[in-house]
């Protein structure tokens, strides 16, 4: 049977690691802050893309991979903390993102900790030929995350948002849209992947779609980051 869910991952983890290599050469460039930390989130995105794909493809124990599952978001908080960082420096806030960063680095222990402590085996599902694994996280553990993820990305979207209205330049203010974005489907990922969840059956369908909106994240993202305006040619006779 063909482990799609996993595949999906892989290949959103590996176009996610081709945007961080991407920022990474920026970043060696100019040594600006900000690249530093969009390279460190797209670092761990793809980072746990690739171990979330994992079952199926290398690991097949239902324990490890229950175990994979539990703490996979973990990372993903990590990432939210360099992103958290990065919109506040843009409106000013430096002192304001190091406190939560580090605000969330304390929470990305927490969920680690519980998650690691309630870790048990995925549950295997079939369906048409295809094969995946379930979250084996309680519903109100789901919530958790959900939230630990999605409140702070909403709180990056709103001061991207307002970055984009004090910009002084359509190609920054267009920038920073892009980037709100690529997070608010972000966003649609956690409430896909953590809430719904908790009230539909058909988890095969919410897996694809939170696989999809990932994919569209990185790709509004990306293009955000290097987004450049078409130069006017000029006519000459």
């Amino acid at each position: 049977m063909i482990p799609i869910i996993s595949i999906l991952n892989i290949i959103s983890g590996i176009f996610f690691a081709f945007i961080c290599f991407r920022i990474y050469l920026s970043y060696k460039k100019d040594k600006k802050e900000q690249m530093k930390n969009f390279f460190m989130t797209f670092f761990y995105l793809s980072l746990l893309l690739i171990l979330i794909g994992t079952p199926g493809i290398l690991v097949e124990d239902s324990d490890i991979i229950g175990f994979i599952f539990s703490v996979y978001p973990f990372i993903g908080v990590l990432a939210i903390a360099h992103l958290g960082s990065i919109s506040m420096s843009l409106i000013g806030w430096k002192k304001a993102g190091k406190i939560f960063f580090r605000v969330m680095v304390v929470l990305s222990l927490i969920v680690f900790v519980t998650s690691a402590l309630n870790a048990e085996p995925a549950e295997v599902a079939r369906d048409h030929g295809f094969i995946y694994w379930e979250d084996p996280r309680t519903n109100l553990m789901n919530m958790f995350v959900g939230l630990s993820v999605g409140l702070p990305t909403l709180m990056a979207v709103i001061l991207f948002v307002i970055s984009a209205v004090k910009a002084s330049t359509r190609e920054a203010r267009i920038k920073m849209l892009l980037i709100a974005g690529g997070l608010v489907a972000s966003i649609l990922m956690s409430v896909a992947n953590f809430i719904l969840e908790v009230w539909f059956d058909d988890k095969y369908a919410i897996d694809l779609a939170a696989t999809s909106l990932n994919i569209m994240s990185a790709v509004l993202i990306m293009s955000g980051i290097y987004y450049k305006p078409k130069e006017k040619k000029e006519w000459t006779e």
